[in-house]
């Protein structure tokens, strides 16, 4: 009959290896929670697969947060964007502000309806004008 206490050491042995196999799993996941755009890539929604919208420039892509425009438009996408900073100050906004504007201006938008901007994203509606 075999002895247990000569196999207990090989299970000793591998229990180390495992609980190193843990830690390292345990420390990439939490290093991946800092690179959020990389899990949250910015997003655009289109609304009508079926059309093209020429781009536009981002320095002509108008932003609206509490009014709508008086031009007639059309709504061709939603905007997702996550924040590259957890800082609520005016240069980091600007900075943020900049990228949506870029993303709507490369799918054709002329302005942002609808512009909700928080800590941790931007969300809006991408309208092309009439």
């Amino acid at each position: 009959m075999k002895n247990l206490s000569s196999s207990s050491p090989s299970i000793q042995q591998s229990k180390p290896c495992n609980l190193r196999l843990l830690l390292a799993f345990i420390v990439l996941a939490i290093s991946s929670l800092g690179c959020s755009n990389q899990m949250f890539p910015d997003t655009f929604i289109t609304l009508n697969p079926d059309k093209y919208y020429k781009p536009t420039s981002a320095d002509s892509v108008q932003l609206y947060v509490t009014q709508l425009p008086s031009k007639p438009y059309h709504e061709i996408g939603i905007l997702y964007i996550r924040t590259r900073t957890n800082r609520y100050d005016g240069s980091a906004v600007n900075q943020n502000l900049a990228i949506l504007k870029k993303i709507a201006a490369n799918h054709g938008a002329d302005a942002v309806i609808r512009l909700d901007v928080t800590d941790f994203n931007i969300k809006g509606v991408a309208v092309s004008w009439k």
